[in-house]
């Protein structure tokens, strides 16, 4: 038989399923699921012409099926990472041109999809929260409280970095430049939520944040620098940053505010979600905060070489947890019931 035996095809498949499984990478996911499928042909072909015994039948059958189911999950992987792969803003000629780019993007992927659900009888996780909270909460209050808690720490999570972000960048450029931006961020964050014609609760938490830390840098003038001669690189990292930022406010706001449940879920199913995103944002917030890591060194840098005393770090760090107390108070007074969708 002019085939690989079937032996080593079936060995080949398997390890392929096993980078498949473990594989988080979109680019990897694609390229691995076609090798895949390459796999299976060419033991499809050789099976044929081949007189195994049913047990290895069999057991070729269930690779298939996992093969399958796997690279199912490629196409799901791929859709998600289209749904979030909001525009870059680097290269962007203005702020105003990239907020019409995301818009557009809001509208033809999150504003369509939330219609369409909603269409169905989909209601969101925050809605389905605030009937619990209505109608079962004797019964079911630990799960509220657990999910109302996860809600608050994500929030918090992000904020933190948010806050710290902007603070970083405050002491790296112009100050003028800066003030001026952030109402263009906050322009953008407008933009993320899922459904025009409900305010989202996620969305004006976020904005109460960046008004925290406007009025911090207002009280606070003497928090400015003057960046180094890389300004380009540096600016990019930061708009790298802003666009990471970004995203995983929008994978808060679907969380809890895309209308994709159509009934209320066991207390089991919550708490499962909110294990979920505990675990799923610990990642992403990771890779943003090693990210974010290029600025601290920059700030660092910028202090030893200006000659900055520890008093003025001592400012920074106090400004730094100032926000960061603050933008933890902001997310505390999260209430789900506030939101101005209907249960």
């Amino acid at each position: 038989m002019d085939d690989l035996p079937l032996t080593c095809i079936t060995n080949k498949i398997n390890k392929k399923l096993q980078e498949l499984e473990n594989s988080d990478d979109f680019q990897g996911l694609v390229e691995l699921g076609n090798e895949l499928t390459s796999l299976l042909k060419e033991a499809s072909s050789s099976l044929l012409g081949s007189v195994e015994d049913q047990e290895f039948n069999a057991k070729y059958t269930e690779l298939k099926k996992q093969a399958l189911s796997l690279i199912d999950r490629t196409y799901e992987f791929e859709e998600k990472h289209l749904k979030y792969n909001i525009p870059s803003l680097i290269g962007v000629q203005s702020f105003k041109g990239y907020l019409e780019n995301l818009q557009e993007f809001m509208k033809n992927v999150w504003e369509k999809e939330s219609k369409e659900k909603r269409e169905k009888g989909g209601k969101s996780l925050i809605e389905w929260l605030q009937h619990l909270d209505h109608h079962h909460q004797s019964e079911r209050k630990t799960t509220i409280e657990e999910m109302k808690k996860a809600v608050i720490d994500l929030g918090t999570d992000i904020s933190v970095i948010i806050t710290e972000f902007l603070l970083l960048v405050v002491i790296l450029g112009d100050r003028n430049d800066i003030m001026k931006n952030l109402d263009d961020f906050k322009a953008m964050i407008k933009l993320l939520s899922v459904e025009k014609t409900n305010d989202s609760i996620v969305i004006k938490t976020f904005l109460s944040v960046i008004q925290l830390v406007v009025r911090t840098m207002k009280k606070r003038k003497s928090l400015s620098g003057k960046r180094g001669e890389k300004s380009e690189v540096a600016g990019e990292i930061e708009l790298e940053i802003m666009r990471m930022i970004l995203k995983e406010i929008l994978r808060l706001e679907v969380a809890l505010c895309c209308p994709d449940l159509v009934m209320v879920l066991t207390d089991e199913i919550y708490l499962s979600m909110i294990s979920h995103l505990r675990n799923f944002f610990e990642c992403k917030l990771s890779d943003l905060n090693l990210k974010v890591n290029e600025l601290r060194i920059q700030v660092v840098s910028l202090l030893i070489d200006e000659n900055h005393d520890s008093q003025e770090e001592r400012k920074l760090k106090i400004a730094k947890e100032t926000m960061g107390a603050g933008a933890h108070n902001i997310w505390t007074k999260f209430d789900i019931n506030s939101s101005s969708s209907s249960s």
